[in-house]
């Protein structure tokens, strides 16, 4: 099984999967299917994007990776 087909399934469950990365600039992307990530926003630093992550994570049907 592919990691994808995981995320699949808990999208299709109505869960929100984002990462944060780090290259080439702070940012957070979202899990959109067919092994595809979407940038949702460019932050200045790191502590700025982990802190906006931890925003989304007060919600309970959003998974980080």
């Amino acid at each position: 099984m592919r990691a994808g087909d995981t995320y699949e399934k808990l999208a299709a469950a109505g869960f929100v999967i984002v990462r944060p990365d780090d290259y080439p600039a702070p940012r957070i992307k979202q899990w959109v299917g067919d092994g595809a990530w979407r940038t949702l926003e460019n932050y200045p630093s790191k502590a700025a994007r982990n802190r906006a992550l931890a925003v989304m994570l007060e919600n309970p049907k959003t998974v980080l990776l």
